[in-house]
């Protein structure tokens, strides 16, 4: 079976063997706590940060070109209220399965919080130890968002 992708009048085909569509779409949300690392405050090391976990979890960036902006995007908050305070940056990548995002607040003691959404399988506990490694959280857990 082979499945279509219709973005800014662009096709995309993809075969059945590589997502498996007759499952349903899995949500995972990971909190990580007391986070130190870049990607709380700087939106460059966000996009680094989105690129290296969708290779991690084996899925497929859906080129640039096909969606007609960037991908990723982030983007960071500056309230313009509050001065000499490090802001969070959102941020989010457009999958071929579906999206990987992220939201960070520096201010709540590093906290920063990653949601998948996929229609393809992936290794939910190494993923989220392999984030908390990367940003070096003090501490994290997970929970399913099913549809």
């Amino acid at each position: 079976m082979i499945a279509l992708w219709m973005f800014t009048g662009k096709i995309c085909w993809r075969s059945k063997e590589m997502i498996n569509y007759d499952k349903k779409v899995k949500t995972t949300q990971i909190n990580l706590y007391s986070c130190e690392h870049p990607v709380l405050t700087d939106p460059q090391y966000g996009n680094l940060f989105l690129e290296e976990l969708v290779e991690f979890i084996s899925m497929n960036k859906i080129p640039e070109e096909i969606i007609g902006s960037k991908n990723p995007v982030t983007f960071q908050f500056n309230p313009g209220f509050v001065e000499k305070q490090e802001h969070g940056v959102t941020g989010i990548i457009t999958l071929y399965e579906s999206h990987c995002a992220f939201h960070s607040w520096p201010e709540l003691d590093g906290f920063l919080c990653v949601v998948i959404s996929s229609c393809k399988d992936y290794d939910v506990a190494a993923t989220a130890r392999w984030i908390a490694e990367k940003v070096n959280a003090k501490g994290y857990k997970f929970k399913f968002l099913d549809f």
